[in-house]
């Protein structure tokens, strides 16, 4: 098959670890910033009684227990650290996202763009012919959508939040605002990201709304 190589290094090389609580998944062993396992980057040795902690240890109410990080890691590192928040009081399993999309699902589409991408241009045009031959029956028609800004239901709040970076990755930031059933004002924020890419900016964001929102004691979002 063309594009087989890519295959070679494992199906864990085409997905990221998107962190939720941080209880399942091991701080310096595990995949979870993006970069390969941490103690692969580490300045330092990394003592015994830390390599079997989970991302959630190094984590509190205060945010990242930098006193248990710093010391190994360089300070690029720690900023793409920096960009994560965690959910410590939810029981929810870190999980798997694809790399090739930017909302981190599986598409065809997305495969077929990192297999058949990579090669010759011979290789490429039957990769090529087999999508134009797959997608020319599709039964799909296209309209046009209008978008606006709704007012959510009665007695419940809508979160909008946006996030971005200069640069994917580069520095990341986002905001938002939190509005009632009339539209009006409840609370807004903004938010450095750290060193991030577009993704994780967006969900940082969002993740953040959410937060402040449960805080503030809306439940109805």
């Amino acid at each position: 098959m063309e594009g087989y190589p890519l295959f070679c290094g494992g199906f864990t090389s085409w997905f990221f670890l998107v962190i939720a609580s941080g209880m399942f998944t091991n701080f310096w062993n595990d995949d979870w910033v993006g970069i390969g396992p941490l103690f692969q980057n580490a300045q330092t040795v990394v003592p015994d009684h830390l390599l079997s902690l989970s991302v959630f240890h190094f984590w509190d109410s205060n945010g990242w227990r930098w006193e248990l990080i710093r010391p190994y890691l360089d300070d690029q590192i720690c900023l793409m650290i920096e960009a994560m928040h965690l959910q410590p009081n939810v029981q929810s399993m870190d999980v798997y996202a694809w790399k090739a999309t930017r909302n981190g699902c599986f598409s065809v589409k997305s495969i077929y763009r990192s297999i058949g991408g990579s090669g010759s241009a011979a290789a490429n045009s039957k990769w090529v012919l087999l999508w134009k031959i797959n997608s020319s029956y599709s039964g799909v028609s296209k309209y046009i959508i209008d978008v606006a800004w709704k007012f959510p239901a009665s007695g419940w709040v809508k979160l909008n939040a946006n996030g971005a970076c200069k640069g994917n990755p580069g520095r990341g930031g986002g905001g938002g605002l939190l509005r009632d059933d009339g539209g009006r004002w409840l609370k807004d924020f903004v938010l450095h990201s750290g060193t991030c890419n577009s993704m994780l900016a967006e969900i940082s964001a969002l993740l953040f709304g959410l937060q402040l929102a449960w805080d503030s004691g809306y439940r109805k979002v």
